[in-house]
């Protein structure tokens, strides 16, 4: 899946974090197996899912016994647990190699768990992106993603799709900005590629937006993972966690912290409004111009540098809008010479 997709808030009250994570290990090993089984009962899943989600560790070494189970070594971490350990045995669902592997036969099937693990990389790496999805200026478009996903993509945003891969549900943003609902499949993580990194999550809500040299990833609710590398880059931590209301740039995982916002003010836009508290004139007219052909240019710094505090409706249209920063405002628009630009100038 990710990297350590769930971080914890806090440290695990133990005093031997390694005897700590091997057990978890144990469990979550066990688990899977289970699940893996055609007659597991719905009381069981349910017991599962309690699991997985009372603690942020449960769901790390959920993640990382899976990825092993996918990549054919499953038996190397078997061999770690305790002996005294009771582990159930089930049926391996397709494509999956089983844990029980026979002694006289183990070196014949070495080479091909090390093509599976060549060819599951490569497949992590180059996902097929078999659907594209666009929209115009001004735009604003829900696509479903199926199994309870969506991802409402802004203006003028370009995004590729792959849901069919064994290892994931995979997307790529070349341009613009979308929102993302994913459901919660611990089984199937949730990759979204960049030309910055990767960003990973199992089930959550937020957004990438890619803005100018800049790619901007905001949490609305649940946690994300941030990485830079998009080789071998499972059953290892992320670079950063963003959780609720958090905001950061993959392009500064390294040098800059998370910052604290507003998240559902700032991706407003979902419902055709944006919230300006405090903004500069010149943030506002800059995002305003994502959404319409005719643009909006300011004659002077002074101008720009004007503080504004607004809801401003898009569905309002161009206009309305103008009218609304000159009044508001004591600016006047002078349109251009060719009538694809106005300009807003001092009416005093």
């Amino acid at each position: 899946m990710c990297r350590q997709l769930i971080r914890p808030y806090q440290k695990m009250k133990n005093t031997d974090p390694k005897n700590t994570d091997k057990e978890l290990q144990d469990l979550a090993l066990e688990w899977l197996i289970e699940l893996q089984s055609p007659d597991i009962s719905p009381e069981r899943e349910k017991a599962f899912f309690a699991w997985l989600n009372k603690d942020p560790s449960h769901q790390k070494a959920y993640i990382v016994a899976e990825q092993v189970w996918y990549r054919g070594g499953s038996l190397s971490l078997l061999e770690q647990s305790n002996e005294n350990t009771p582990v159930k045995k089930a049926k391996p669902k397709k494509n999956i190699f089983s844990w029980i592997v026979p002694i006289g036969i183990f070196a014949a099937t070495c080479c091909f768990i090390i093509f599976f693990i060549n060819i599951d990389i490569l497949t992590r790496k180059n996902p097929s992106f078999d659907q594209q999805f666009q929209t115009a200026v001004g735009e604003i478009r829900t696509i479903d993603l199926g199994e309870g996903s969506s991802a409402t993509l802004n203006t003028e945003t370009d995004l590729s799709v792959d849901l069919n891969s064994r290892s994931g549900r995979n997307v790529r943003l070349s341009k613009g900005e979308a929102f993302f609902n994913v459901s919660a499949d611990p089984d199937r993580p949730f990759i979204v590629y960049t030309d910055a990194g990767l960003v990973v999550v199992i089930g959550t809500k937020f957004s990438v937006f890619k803005k100018g040299e800049k790619t901007i990833v905001t949490v609305i609710e649940g946690e994300v993972g941030l990485l830079k590398e998009e080789l071998e880059w499972f059953g290892q931590e992320p670079e950063v966690v963003l959780s609720d209301n958090q905001q950061l740039a993959l392009e500064e995982l390294n040098t800059t912290k998370p910052e604290k916002i507003n998240a559902e003010k700032a991706l407003a836009w979902r419902n055709k409004q944006l919230f300006f508290d405090g903004q500069s004139l010149g943030l506002v007219v800059e995002e305003l111009n994502r959404y319409f052909p005719k643009k909006i240019s300011l004659a002077s710094a002074e101008i720009e540098s004007q503080l504004v505090v607004a809801v401003v409706p898009l569905n309002k249209g161009f206009d309305t809008i103008l009218s609304y920063l000159e009044h508001a405002l004591n600016l006047k628009a002078v349109p251009s010479s060719d009538g694809k630009v106005v300009v807003l100038q001092s009416n005093k």
